[in-house]
């Protein structure tokens, strides 16, 4: 039987006034929400791995149509404890307009909710979900797991200083096997050249493929269409319409 696909998606950003761990609490979706993804943003423990403690926190919402993303949005924003319990949040609306590679966000509970692009691209403001993984994580993976996680903060430091990049956050869905990040792009182009071209991202591909740090990954390019909250005190659809501060 093969796993549901949706073309709609809901992202949210939540920040706390103190750090809350992924083993003491979680948080429900909306009940309209096909499949919902959550998890903390933290930081690298002494260890080397992230330590799933954090006041930041991401999550994803999986919808069948337009409309009923559209209500979960709304319902998230409004009546749940991620959005209730936080100093400040943002919830988006996305469409699913482009999708490449292998990812597992699957738990215990549910399947791995597949992502399908649209027939037709809506056209806005450009927003990126990329995730790696591995296949039957343990001992001989921690060396370059750790690697791994370096050059994800390497990354998110670089996109951070781009004037075309206005949201990255990076998190780990409770109970699914992958992580993932998430950026808000103040244009196509430019996402493209921080991705691909010269810099810290391409500097990591490329040692990715001397020496493979995960065993697949895959990303996935949405419009984002609507916008309800604010994130570090700006509504990041709003800005990523507005030329870079530096222009």
């Amino acid at each position: 039987m093969q796993n549901p696909s949706y073309s709609w998606l809901t992202i949210h950003l939540a920040h706390f006034p103190k750090p809350l761990s992924s083993t003491d609490i979680s948080f429900a979706g909306p009940p309209m929400a096909k499949a919902w993804r959550c998890g903390p943003d933290s930081p690298i423990g002494k260890d080397g791995f992230r330590t799933e403690i954090s006041n930041i926190w991401a999550a994803l919402g999986f919808y069948d149509d337009e409309n009923t993303a559209l209500q979960g949005l709304k319902h998230a924003a409004n009546k749940l404890d991620f959005s209730n319990k936080s100093t400040e949040n943002w919830h988006g609306l996305l469409a699913v307009v482009a999708h490449r590679g292998g990812v597992d966000f699957s738990t215990k509970q549910e399947p791995h909710p597949n992502l399908e692009a649209l027939d037709t691209d809506p056209d806005g403001v450009m927003a990126v979900l990329t995730s790696a993984g591995y296949q039957g994580f343990d001992e001989t993976d921690f060396d370059r797991a750790r690697e791994f996680v370096r050059k994800v903060e390497d990354v998110r430091a670089f996109y951070k200083s781009l004037g075309a990049n206005v949201v990255r956050q990076i998190f780990n869905p409770i109970g699914t096997p992958d992580g993932a990040s998430f950026t808000v792009w103040r244009n196509s182009p430019d996402m493209l050249a921080a991705a691909y071209k010269d810099g810290t991202h391409r500097s990591m591909i490329d040692q990715h493929k001397a020496q493979p740090m995960f065993d697949r990954s895959s990303f996935t390019r949405f419009r984002l269409l609507q916008s309800i909250g604010t994130w570090e005190g700006i509504d990041p659809l709003e800005a990523a319409k507005m030329p870079p501060p530096n222009n």
